[in-house]
């Protein structure tokens, strides 16, 4: 019986590292993804929960009513990686590369792993365009394919007029758009 049941613990244990290779994290320091992402001052357009630290369980802070003035003092994507597959030759990139996606940056243009280098490139789309934010539209200019989604989350730094400080859990994979509007 001690036998067979140190047979199912190596067995399950192999099952869990392979089923979580493809899923290592990253996280992108001093961040904002989107094309009207920029840290400074911000006003809350909804009521905002703060935590200690950018992470999913982090001990609460603050909670901010909607049309708060704050200062969003930096950010971090946390994403797990997709894969973007090269269909046709494209700068210094030949048709069956692949890139590793890492983060969104905005504009079209997204993190990349390529080659042993991080870098920003443009792919023709952002995650709330094209088919889910999968691929370009315009066919020309099209040169690839996101092949594996990639899952991410910003974390906004969170600074208040009285000086508390905390991240908030802003958006990602699941939600488009920004809870906070430019102060004129």
């Amino acid at each position: 019986m001690g036998r067979l049941a140190i047979i199912w613990v190596v067995l399950v244990a192999a099952v869990c590292a392979v089923a979580g290779a493809n899923e290592t994290r990253v996280v992108v320091r001093d961040q904002c993804p989107g094309k009207f992402c920029t840290f400074g001052p911000w006003v809350l357009e909804e009521k905002t929960r703060l935590v200690e630290a950018p992470m999913v369980g982090s001990a609460p802070v603050a909670v901010l009513p909607a049309g708060e003035a704050v200062t969003i003092v930096t950010g971090e994507v946390h994403a797990i990686p997709g894969e973007f597959r090269v269909h046709k030759a494209h700068g210094r990139y030949r048709a069956g590369d692949r890139l590793r996606v890492v983060s969104y940056i905005g504009g079209g243009e997204w993190m990349i792993e390529f080659a042993g280098s991080r870098y920003a490139e443009d792919l023709g789309f952002s995650p709330w365009g094209g088919v889910p934010g999968r691929r370009c539209e315009v066919r020309e200019h099209c040169w690839g394919t996101l092949q594996e989604p990639f899952d991410w989350h910003f974390w906004a730094q969170i600074r208040t007029q009285d000086g508390t400080v905390g991240w908030n859990k802003r958006w990602g994979t699941q939600h488009s758009g920004t809870p906070f509007e430019v102060p004129e």
